[in-house]
């Protein structure tokens, strides 16, 4: 349809933009943290189905699963940049959907979240909010450095955020077996 060959598609970025490996490498990297925390928390979301667990931890990891899933998606295509600005949906349309879902998941999971070490957790939010605003700037006023605190900030965000749940959900499962072996 639109006359693209195939190696684009199947070939690396930067072969096929005439780049280096270290094109990208931040977004990569945060890409492969986000991947992490996805497949982590279905992961866990799974064993605790299967275990018959209808706790509020497997709500709270199925949900999170996906948001960081939708994330993921994102962040790796482009999404909320490049993809929904050509079907005329604007990119604060997408934040602002991103943000009510982020907020419904902090109020809905609150008393799960506040038992729990949420520090992570809160990190993350700073990152994220700190790369939104730095995203906001004109690049005069940061120069060469706009694009090292926006993506800096914003790869911060995502490696907290991937910290918070992966030891939020080892410590929750490990003291599930811990009380399953007692008995």
């Amino acid at each position: 349809i639109y006359d693209i060959p195939i190696s684009k598609f199947t070939r690396d970025q930067a072969i096929v933009l005439h780049g280096t490996p270290f094109h990208g490498l931040l977004s990569n990297i945060g890409v492969l943290f986000w991947s992490w925390t996805a497949a982590v928390s279905l992961f866990c979301y799974v064993l605790l189905r299967k275990s018959g667990d209808k706790s509020e931890l497997r709500k709270f990891v199925l949900t999170g699963g996906l948001l960081t899933s939708m994330l993921l998606l994102d962040d790796f295509f482009m999404f909320h940049d490049w993809i929904f600005p050509r079907f005329g949906v604007n990119e604060k349309i997408v934040f602002l959907f991103y943000a009510v879902y982020i907020l419904v998941y902090l109020v809905k999971f609150k008393q799960f979240i506040l038992t729990r070490d949420y520090s992570l957790l809160l990190t993350a939010i700073f990152f994220f909010a700190l790369s939104i605003i730095v995203d906001t700037f004109p690049y005069s006023l940061l120069g060469i450095w706009h694009h090292l605190f926006e993506d800096g900030t914003k790869f911060l965000g995502i490696v907290s955020w991937f910290g918070y749940h992966v030891s939020l959900y080892y410590q929750e499962i490990s003291s599930i077996i811990s009380k399953k072996e007692i008995n």
